[in-house]
């Protein structure tokens, strides 16, 4: 939750802990809606769920998953996402050796196989879909054709 109030609080000089829990929401932009998915566990086993909105308008959340794929909210892309990146990096293996040395590397290397991943390789479930490569960015209307990865690495990226 640090990281959706550093992208999206209204004031930049506010800090994290200088506002009560509750009053946090209201110190972000307006049009973030963001809830999660709880499980609660006894045994290894579900024994409840709970969504909770924690910024945004509950309303305006149930309006956006109507036009979405699962219409639930759930942890199930992220996961798909994380495993899937996790697996292309030996930095984020589980148990491994490997470590990441330098921060700035392994961020440039994270943002390279993110766009790799939208914009180059096609998807399976999308494919599917349509019988064509698609990928991520070509769903969201971004682009018409997947990119060549060489293309992709001759992109210049503009430093912040």
């Amino acid at each position: 939750m640090v990281a959706l109030w550093e992208a999206y609080r209204t004031d930049e000089n506010l800090a994290w802990d200088s506002l009560p829990f509750g009053d946090r929401p209201a110190a972000v932009n307006p049009a973030l809606d963001y809830a999660v998915f709880c499980k609660e566990r006894e045994n290894n086993h579900v024994v409840r769920t709970e969504t909770r909105v924690v910024f945004g308008d509950e309303d305006r959340i149930n309006q956006r998953l109507k036009g979405s794929v699962s219409r639930q909210i759930n942890t199930s892309f992220v996961e798909r996402f994380n495993g899937t990146l996790r697996l292309s990096d030996a930095n984020l293996i589980r148990k491994s050796q490997h470590f990441a040395k330098n921060i700035e590397y392994f961020r440039a290397r994270i943002s390279l196989f993110i766009a790799y991943y939208n914009f180059v390789r096609p998807h399976g479930t999308l494919t599917k879909r349509k019988g064509k490569p698609i990928t991520p960015a070509m769903a969201a209307g971004i682009l018409k054709q997947p990119i060549d990865i060489k293309e992709l690495l001759q992109t210049p990226i503009p430093l912040r």
